[in-house]
Parts: C-alpha cells; sequence; structure tokens
C-alpha cells in the first residue's frame, strides 16, 4: 500500500498554504521539480498492527531533518497517515475515506499500469465506499481511459453522493462538472477559485482560473495566478503555453514573445504586435528550415494567407506542383476555401472538383464540395451538410465557416453563438466568427458586446485563415 501511503499525504497536505507536496519516482523526479525537501515513508507489518516510519529529508544536503515513527492498527493506517499529515503541517485535511477495502483497491489502481485495470480497481473502491469522492474524481480526469458514456454515468454518480464527500472533493467535483459540460466562463473560474480557497497551492486550480480571468479580459489577476504556478512548477511548458497565450489575449505582446519557443508561434505573436517586417523573417526562417519542398511551399502560402495576402497565398498554391497525393488534396481544398473568401466562387468549384478526382481518405474533398456547391437556400444548403458523411463537429464548424462564406450571415451568427456556448465561451476563434457574422449581418451593436482577443492560430488548421484575419479585422 506504500502508493496509497503517499497518495494520502498529498491529498491531505493540499490543504496547507505554506507547501505544495506531490509524489514522485525516486530522488531523479524530486530534482526535476526543484522539491526542497523530500519525504520517504516505511510502511511494514508486525505482529499486532503496522509500523510507519517518515524520514523528512533536505533535498540540496541530503541531511534528514525529522524522523517520525508510529504504530497503529491495520484498521486504523489513513488515521496514522492523517496525523502524520498533521505533523508536517498544522492545516493539513484528512484523507477522502476511511474504508481500508476501498483504500487497498485505489493503492492497487495507482500502481496498475493498464488502464482498463485501473477503472475496474477505482470503481471496486467507490462500490466498497460510496462516499469516496477521489475514486469518482480520478475516474472523470480520466485515469481508467473511460468512455464518454462511463464517464457520464461516473459524474451523475458522484453528483448523487456528493453531500457525503469532504470539502475537497466537492469543490473537486464542482471544478470538472463545469468543464465537462462546458459551463459559462464566469461558473467555471467560481468553482476554480472555491478550490483554491481550501487548497491554495492546488496546481491545476491555479492554471485554470489564471487562463479563465485572462478569458474574461482581466488580465492583472490571470497574470499573477500564471506566475504563481509557475513558481511552484518551474519549467512547467504547458504553464508557459498557457500564460503567452493570456499574454496575447491581453495584447501584450512582447511579455508573451520572451515565453514562445515555437517559431511560427512567435511569427504570429510578432505579426500581431504589429512588426509584419520582423514576424516574416521569424516565418520565412521557420519554413526555409523544413526539409520537404511541398510542405514549404503549403506553409509559406499558409504564412501568406494568415498575414493577410490571401491573393498571394493562392497564387502560390497555384504556381506549385504537388506530386504527393495527399498533399495535393491538401493544397487544393484550401484553394477551394481561399477562392471562396476571395470571392470567385468559379475558381472555388474548379479547386473543390479537383480535390475530388484526389486520392485521399479524408474529410477534404466533402467539405470543399460543401462549402462551394450552387445551393441558394440556407435551409436547403443545412439539410446537405447534415446528410454529409462527418461528424457532428465537423459538420457544425463546416456550417459556422460555410454560411459565414456563402454570405448567410444570420445563419452564421446562430451557429457561431451555439459552437461559443458550448464551450463556455472559451472558444476565442468562435468568439470573433460570432462578432464578425454579427457585424456582417448589420448587427454591429451586437458585435461589439463580445469581447474579441487576439489568439494563435493553428497553421495546419483548414480554416485558420478565415477565422485569425476575421479577429485581426475587428481589432483594428
Amino acid at each position: 500500500m506504500r502508493a496509497g501511503a503517499a497518495l494520502v499525504l498529498e491529498y491531505d497536505l493540499a490543504a496547507s498554504p505554506d507547501l505544495t507536496a506531490s509524489v514522485v519516482n525516486g530522488e531523479s523526479g524530486a530534482y526535476q521539480l526543484g522539491a526542497t525537501e523530500v519525504l520517504r515513508t516505511t510502511i511494514e507489518k508486525r505482529s499486532g498492527g503496522i509500523w510507519i516510519q517518515a524520514t523528512l529529508t533536505d533535498n540540496a544536503t541530503q541531511q534528514n531533518r525529522h524522523v517520525f515513527t508510529s504504530e497503529a492498527k491495520p484498521d486504523a493506517l489513513i488515521n496514522a497517515l492523517d496525523e502524520l499529515a498533521k505533523h508536517l503541517a498544522p492545516r493539513a485535511t484528512t484523507f477522502s475515506t476511511r474504508s481500508i477495502p476501498a483504500f487497498q483497491a485505489f493503492s492497487q489502481a495507482a500502481q496498475s499500469p493498464s488502464p482498463q485495470a485501473r477503472a475496474q480497481l477505482l470503481n471496486k473502491a467507490i462500490s466498497v465506499d460510496p462516499a469516496f469522492g477521489l475514486g469518482y474524481l480520478i475516474l472523470l480526469e480520466g485515469a481508467g481511459n473511460t468512455t464518454e458514456q462511463a464517464l457520464s454515468a461516473t459524474l451523475a454518480q458522484a453528483t448523487a453522493r456528493q453531500s457525503s464527500f469532504t470539502a475537497i472533493d466537492r469543490a473537486r467535483l464542482r471544478v470538472i462538472t463545469t468543464r465537462l459540460t462546458h459551463a459559462p466562463l464566469d461558473q467555471q473560474a467560481t468553482a476554480a477559485a472555491a478550490l483554491l480557497q481550501l487548497t491554495p497551492n492546488n496546481l491545476d486550480a491555479l492554471a485554470a482560473l489564471g487562463s479563465d480571468r485572462f478569458l474574461m479580459g482581466d488580465a492583472e489577476p490571470g497574470e499573477r495566478l500564471l506566475n504563481l504556478a509557475l513558481e511552484l512548477s518551474p519549467g512547467n511548458a504547458s504553464i508557459r503555453d498557457r500564460l503567452a497565450q493570456g499574454l496575447i489575449a491581453s495584447k501584450r505582446y512582447a511579455q508573451a514573445q520572451k515565453l514562445i519557443a515555437n517559431r511560427p508561434e512567435l511569427a504570429i505573436c510578432i505579426l500581431l504586435e504589429g512588426d509584419t517586417k520582423r514576424a516574416n523573417e521569424f516565418a520565412n526562417g521557420f519554413i526555409t528550415s523544413l526539409p520537404n519542398p511541398e510542405v514549404k511551399t503549403f506553409f509559406q502560402a499558409t504564412w501568406l494567407a494568415l498575414s493577410g495576402q490571401l491573393p498571394s497565398a493562392i497564387q502560390t498554391l497555384e504556381k506549385a506542383e504537388f506530386r504527393d497525393p495527399g498533399a495535393r488534396a491538401v493544397a487544393l481544398s484550401e484553394l477551394a476555401l481561399w477562392h471562396l473568401r476571395a470571392g470567385d466562387l468559379s475558381a472555388a468549384r474548379t479547386s473543390a472538383a479537383r480535390v475530388a478526382a484526389s486520392q485521399t481518405n479524408t474529410p477534404l474533398p466533402v467539405l470543399a464540395q460543401l462549402l462551394t456547391e450552387d445551393i441558394k437556400s440556407p435551409a436547403d444548403w443545412r439539410a446537405r451538410v447534415e446528410a454529409a458523411p462527418l461528424n457532428s463537429n465537423a459538420k457544425q464548424t463546416l456550417l459556422g465557416y460555410g454560411f459565414f462564406l456563402r454570405g448567410n450571415y444570420p445563419e452564421a451568427a446562430e451557429i457561431w453563438r451555439q459552437i461559443l456556448s458550448g464551450s463556455g465561451d472559451t472558444d476565442l476563434k468562435a468568439r470573433a466568427m460570432l462578432a464578425s457574422s454579427l457585424d456582417h449581418a448589420g448587427r454591429a451593436d451586437e458585435a461589439r458586446k463580445i469581447l474579441v482577443q487576439p489568439f494563435l492560430p493553428e497553421w495546419g488548421e483548414y480554416y485558420a485563415a478565415i477565422s485569425f484575419n476575421e479577429m485581426r479585422r475587428l481589432l483594428r
């Protein structure tokens, strides 16, 4: 039960504002985290009970600072670990379950390399103790690689049982629920803030709330929270990315550039700042480094499209020869989209027909054909999209961009409002497209109420040039 014991201590110590506890594998893990102290625990079965020894070591000097020992009956192991946590931090909490059988299943799950076995063991733990909130939470966070149907069932179970959970588990369940259900952004932020009240150094909650604050246009606390998260986890690439994206969203491009290592993203950030010459230098430096000539050509065209030079982007792809069938299909489908955006429907249809003749197992021929079909009625075109062999997300995205590019702006606004609502108001592309659709529909007052923020597009994303340039247009 060694792994389970470490997780009990991590859970208990999360309530302390004075330290951050993380379970690591060996000394190298402690050094990577920048830990100042390491707690090593030994648990032995002895006649009449369990013997526990915990040694707190200075990670820099490897000198022992404290040694704790205690004995407990087998059914009091969790209580003994809780007491150890209280020795380490007076404001430590108590673990999520009192049940030893549930704890044993939980410990076995923590050590299992198999996602299916982990899920089975965690389900066993919560069946033994239906009030074991942490078991539900780990399942909901995907530790067992559970299906969407299983997640929904677990969420329903946890929600029904939450009154018997610990305060921390209830708060953490609220965070998970608001994000899984894509609740409005303010509700997600409120849930993360409530969890931080109980677990002040919770890295995930700090990062989530920091990002939420930036998305709500509240940059100062967003930056403070994410910088605190970086202090707790120096060198954490995910948190650095979140901070960079937040700084970009708040138009603090110079600060963001110091955090961005990816050259394409750096070029975009510089472009947003307004230094087109330097942005071109970074973009071209990245493109020149690409070994594949066809990929190089495609990315050159992509950069031209993203930087607002759509005619040049179209010309670059039209002049290029793509021998690889997959690359040719990607280029032709993008050409169909860009021609449509440029208002050349005839050229768009020609490109779409060429995509249809290409050999590709991707949805690109379907997208290009549907975007350029000669169907005047928005209702009829919607019906064609709904009947297409695409998944529901692809259909909704196609409807949003398709209605916009076909000039059906009220219909486009309706779709983008649904997409934005479904994201909990976190999708900055959807914000830009909704505002632009409303603006084109003659509803400028409504458009101005939407907080359009700068964002980094994905270079390989099919519709990237459309949403990115609409965002730039609105922010000018």
